[in-house]
């Protein structure tokens, strides 16, 4: 897995085709849509998530693209309690193990 520029630069015209093909699906799709920087507040503009995009090529020799938002951002506006997943206990895991076991569930 590679960033785009690298992959653009390493695959050549076979990534760049793969690339475009992508974004026409995104555009195609409807999508969010890109929006222009200028007209954005200065807290908008740290608020916001990049796009990341990386190529691989796969086993039978093909290209492919993946795309995701950069969601680093967003975990620095939002509290360590609404980041974290609830973790179950290990007390109250074999608990339930064992009243499953006498059930025979």
């Amino acid at each position: 897995k590679i960033s785009i520029i690298w992959g653009l630069n390493l695959y050549g015209q076979a990534g760049s085709d793969v690339v475009h093909k992508a974004m026409k699906q995104r555009h195609d799709r409807k999508v969010p849509v890109p929006v222009d920087p200028a007209k954005l507040s200065r807290g908008n503009k740290r608020k916001a998530l990049k796009y990341l995009m990386f190529l691989k090529k796969k086993c039978d020799g093909t290209i492919k693209v993946r795309g995701c938002a950069d969601g680093r951002k967003k975990g620095l506006n939002t509290s360590q309690q609404e980041i974290s997943s609830p973790t179950v206990s290990i007390k109250s895991l074999m608990l339930s193990y064992v009243i499953n076991a006498k059930e025979r569930r």
